[in-house]
């Protein structure tokens, strides 16, 4: 994914972010999530959604990239580091971990492993928060094929869960088009 890895592809992003309006997605997490847990955002981006989640909870963003990183850090104090989404190789653990249209960039063996990752980085009874572009499933490359979009189905998602993780709740929604987009929330199993 070396595609934000380059400030033009990063300056793009940014611009096009400014118009998106992810309320409903933060509401669902508010839904679930009683205040003050501990939240980890894998793929913040720019941080608008990590700017909301700080209003509630104890928030830690986290990017592939390290241009992101910077970026935010000149407009917020919040904890933020460059962490890879697929080995999420930190020492601690979250109530919730939380990524809004990133997964999707994957391929689909990474995200097996991304989502067992994040079950070893959950809290007792933690959940895994995330929104996936909703279609028949498939593989794309995007700009120039630089950059991956897989689209998923439910049929497909409920494959590919680990056995740790169990689905709580399936939420289609509109961000585009009708029903173009699928909130996943994922609750680890009690031992």
């Amino acid at each position: 994914m070396s595609y934000f890895q380059k400030r033009e592809n990063v300056n793009l992003y940014t611009d096009m972010m400014l118009d998106i309006d992810n309320s409903f997605v933060i509401n669902e997490v508010e839904k679930v999530l009683p205040p003050n847990s501990t939240l980890l955002e894998l793929g913040m981006g720019t941080g608008l959604d990590l700017l909301s989640l700080s209003k509630k909870y104890r928030v830690l963003g986290s990017d592939y990239s390290q241009l992101f990183i910077d970026d935010f850090k000149l407009k917020s104090d919040l904890d933020v580091c460059v962490l890879d989404a697929v080995s999420i190789d930190i020492d601690r653990k979250f109530d919730c971990i939380y990524s809004n249209k990133v997964l999707q960039h994957l391929a689909t063996e990474d995200l097996i492993v991304s989502l067992s990752n994040q079950f070893r980085h959950l809290n007792e009874n933690g959940i895994t928060f995330l929104t996936l572009w909703n279609d028949n499933y498939r593989e794309e490359f995007e700009f120039d094929g630089q950059l991956r979009f897989v689209y998923y189905d439910r049929a497909t998602i409920e494959k590919l869960i680990p056995q740790e993780l169990t689905i709580e709740k399936f939420i289609l929604y509109s961000e585009f088009e009708s029903n173009d987009s699928m909130i996943v929330i994922l609750r680890a199993k009690l031992a």
